[in-house]
């Protein structure tokens, strides 16, 4: 009987260290993570820092000839040569999600709702590059 109480409670303390051991090499994964993802987030916000001016203008004017077309597109909707000046002017900012959200607004089904989705996208990257 104490035999198999004695095998019992070593199982008992090796399941608990195991439990312990995953735990602490989790939180080293997880504390290594944070690290490497705050390195990264830090970088990228250098990056957009260190764009010069004559950058940040180039790419303003060029999210502004977008709002300008998109205007346009709304006032004349449906007519394909504002179509294909707006999708030209969206291909020029070199954006990938606004040219996802105009192919978007464009194929999709619910025009109101996707045209408000990218007038959101442009005004948000006039405020990011505006700063």
């Amino acid at each position: 009987m104490k035999i198999f109480n004695f095998l019992k409670f070593n199982k008992v303390c090796f399941n608990t260290k195991t439990t312990v051991i995953v735990l602490a090499v989790l939180t080293i994964v997880c504390f290594a993570s944070t690290l490497y993802f705050a390195v990264k987030t830090a970088n990228l916000k250098k990056e957009f820092s260190d764009i010069g001016p004559k950058e940040k203008l180039e790419t303003i004017h060029s999210y502004v000839l977008v709002l300008e077309k998109f205007e346009e597109f709304i006032r004349q909707e449906g007519q394909n040569n504002i179509t294909n000046e707006l999708e030209r002017a969206v291909l020029a900012t070199k954006n990938g999600s606004l040219k996802s959200l105009f192919d978007e607004m464009i194929f999709g089904g619910n025009l109101k709702k996707d045209m408000d989705y990218f007038m959101d996208a442009i005004v948000d990257s006039l405020k990011l590059f505006s700063q």
